[in-house]
């Protein structure tokens, strides 16, 4: 339980933090933007937003 709780025990590089900044890519989203997404949403209405393809 202890190893759990000692989260600030690392460091990152640079490399690693800039791997972090990269995955913010709203090109690389499968789903809606995840600031205005709705659980509630139909799935029309997904569809009519771009949200899914199929």
């Amino acid at each position: 339980m202890r190893q759990n709780l000692d989260v600030f025990g690392f460091k990152l590089d640079p490399d690693e933090m800039q791997a972090i900044r990269a995955l913010h890519n709203p090109a690389m989203r499968i789903s809606g933007d995840p600031n205005t997404f709705s659980q509630s949403q139909s799935r029309a209405n997904q569809r009519a937003r771009g949200n899914v393809t199929a």
